[in-house]
């Protein structure tokens, strides 16, 4: 746990902070595949009559405890991840797009794209337990003991899916100042791996013992489930990785639509443009998935 919270933290400082991945793309008149994952409508809008598209990344990190003036001080990470009182939180969000083509015929964009996708979250987790898990220590120098009473449901979790996506969008008006597109993609969902651990209304004591902690008077609802490749080895971290292709057992789809007011050139001045995504569901559904409850008790 220790080198994935080091890792996380490492990729602020690379990372884009917007809720959608390639939004940079945005603000650019050219149009290529990328620009249909945010709207397709934008297919009939391809700047070339055909498109290939290779393989692309983004990343997008967020927390509440490391900041880019602690990257840049060379601070100790680990430290100011479980420092105060406020709950540790994370998100890693990364898109991987891989090979796709599309084709513009006269007012129409056909276009099949593929992605994968890889999020994990630590959510809510105590700064002294967090502590004591990764380093062995508490998080308060000071303090030999520790009294944690945590109603909060603490999770580390991850999921990873691919998906296959056929997209086809029309110009449904045009005159010399206005046009109007409008577009769909359906999508085949293929769902990789699944891993959650949740550790919720923990209450306990850890005790330093001469550097070796105790943990006492403990108790909380402990939840373990994976799925997927994660069924036959949960502490090897490729096969989480590694899979982000499974099974198809899911569809979703993506609508959308654009206005773009033109000057005496054909091009637009002013592009307005809405979606609506992912509107379907992914069953993670396997022979090795595994989900159990235990009730801890340590006195």
């Amino acid at each position: 746990m220790k080198k994935v919270l080091l890792f996380i933290a490492l990729i602020v400082s690379v990372a884009s902070f917007s809720q959608d991945h390639f939004s940079g793309i945005t603000t650019s008149k050219r149009v290529g595949i990328l620009n249909i994952g945010l709207n397709p409508s934008e297919l009939a809008n391809l700047t070339n009559h055909f498109e290939v598209q290779l393989m692309s990344s983004s990343v997008n990190v967020s927390n509440n405890k490391i900041g880019f003036k602690d990257l840049l001080n060379g601070s100790n990470l680990e430290s100011i991840v479980f420092k105060g009182t406020e709950p540790v939180n994370f998100n890693l969000d990364s898109e991987i797009v891989g090979p796709g083509f599309a084709i513009k015929l006269l007012n129409w964009g056909f276009a099949i794209a593929s992605k994968g996708t890889i999020k994990a979250n630590i959510i809510d987790v105590d700064t002294n337990l967090g502590s004591a898990i990764t380093n062995g220590t508490l998080s308060s120098i000071n303090t030999g003991t520790a009294i944690i009473s945590n109603n909060n449901n603490q999770r580390i979790n991850g999921t990873a899916w691919g998906e296959i996506g056929f997209s086809v969008a029309h110009k449904i008006f045009e005159n010399k100042k206005n046009k109007i597109n409008a577009g769909v993609t359906f999508k085949l969902l293929f769902p990789g791996a699944y891993a959650n651990i949740g550790l919720d209304k923990f209450q306990g004591r850890i005790t330093n013992n001469s550097g070796n902690l105790a943990l006492t008077n403990a108790t909380a609802n402990l939840n373990i489930a994976y799925s997927g490749n994660l069924g036959n080895n949960f502490t090897n971290v490729n096969d989480f990785t590694s899979s982000v292709f499974g099974n198809l057992q899911g569809m979703a789809t993506d609508l959308g639509i654009d206005y773009q007011l033109l000057d005496s050139n054909k091009k637009y001045k002013i592009k307005i443009g809405a979606s609506i995504r992912n509107i379907g569901s992914i069953t993670f559904k396997s022979n090795s998935n595994y989900y159990t409850n235990y009730n801890l008790s340590i006195q």
